[in-house]
This record gives structure tokens, C-alpha cells and sequence, in this order.
């Protein structure tokens, strides 16, 4: 079976995370779609609250016929991919295992906390976003003796960050599917 682990912040998950995740399941031939919400990520000062990124990202597996961890929110410290990856290798052992990442991770993946190991446990599938991504990745095989997988995006150029900021200012959330988006509104979120 192939599993595909794509993990985020999320903060808040929106159209770009599920059509990344619908290419790569259709694209890589994977059974099934695993989103790992962070808990408090090392790489960021601040995630917005947990469980209302989780139950977000619930609300998109259940639309998508994506499953949903909450391995990572439950971590009482950081959580780094490589231990994420370790407990869905032993959770499914027999698995070929596929890491979803985005353009921007794959430029500092050799600052990720051992990027070997990640290596040792999957295969991972890069979100190409332009060139720069393009030429990590070629860095990264290099470095690394290994093969990362690009997914040609279209470039989607939908972003949490500035999904955050349209939602804070008029209401108006392109990007942001209609469930999420009630759900957003009805918890107050992001004001």
C-alpha cells in the first residue's frame, strides 16, 4: 500500500492543500492521504490554536476521502518529521511511504533535523512552486544520493498566511473552501 504523509501547519488549510494532495494521491498511484496537523512546530514562532486547526483539517479529510492524525498535536514538544515519519513506518510497516512537502521546505531541508534519516523512511514528493524549488530539489538529490519527487502544481499561489490576512480585513477568503470558511467565521477566528 502506498500511504502519502502530508503534514502542515495548516493554519488555516486551504484549495492549494487539497489539490496538492489530489494531484500527488493521483500522479504517485497512493492509496491513501494521511494529513498530520503540527502541534507547535520548530520552525515557527507561533501555530494558531491546535484544535481548531485540526478539526479545520478533519472537516477537509472527511470532504476528501482523506485521513487525519492528531499523532503530531499530541506531542507535548516539537515534533520533527523524522519522528512522524518513524511512527507511521511502524504503523504500517508493509507501506511505501510518501512525505508531501512544499517548494519552501525542500530549500531548507538540509537544516530539517536529520534529513538523512527522513530519507531512510520515504519517499518524498516536492510541491513545485518555480524554478528555485526546482533547483533544490536537484541539490537535494545530489547531496542527499536519493530521488525527490516533483509535483507539477500549476503553481498554485494560495498561501495560509495571506489567507489570514484577507479574512482579517473583509471577509472575502478565496482560497478557502465554503466548510472551512463557516467554520472560520463561526469560531472567530483570525479577527
Amino acid at each position: 500500500m502506498k500511504t502519502g504523509i502530508f503534514g502542515g501547519s495548516f493554519d488555516p488549510p486551504h484549495t492549494a492543500h487539497v489539490q496538492i494532495a489530489l494531484m500527488a494521491k493521483e500522479k504517485f498511484s497512493l492509496d491513501r492521504i494521511i494529513m498530520v496537523p503540527t502541534g507547535q512546530p520548530p520552525h515557527k514562532e507561533t501555530a494558531g490554536e491546535i484544535h481548531h486547526r485540526y478539526n479545520m483539517c478533519r472537516i477537509l479529510a472527511e470532504k476528501h476521502g482523506f485521513e487525519i492524525s492528531d499523532y503530531e498535536i499530541n506531542k507535548n514538544t516539537y515534533c520533527y518529521s523524522f519522528e512522524t515519519l518513524e511512527h507511521f513506518g511502524q504503523l504500517y510497516p508493509d507501506d511505501e511511504i510518501y512525505f508531501i512537502i512544499g517548494g519552501d521546505s525542500i530549500k531548507n531541508f538540509g537544516k530539517w533535523k536529520n534529513p538523512g534519516r527522513i530519507l531512510e523512511l520515504c519517499k518524498i514528493i516536492v510541491a513545485s512552486r518555480d524554478e528555485g524549488t526546482v533547483a533544490a530539489a536537484a541539490d537535494a538529490e545530489k547531496i542527499y544520493n536519493t530521488k525527490i519527487y516533483l509535483l507539477d502544481n500549476e503553481n498554485i499561489d494560495v498561501s495560509s498566511s495571506e489567507i489570514r490576512n484577507i479574512i482579517n480585513g473583509d471577509g472575502d477568503a478565496k482560497g478557502v473552501e465554503p466548510e472551512v470558511l463557516n467554520y472560520i467565521t463561526e469560531n472567530k477566528l483570525y479577527r
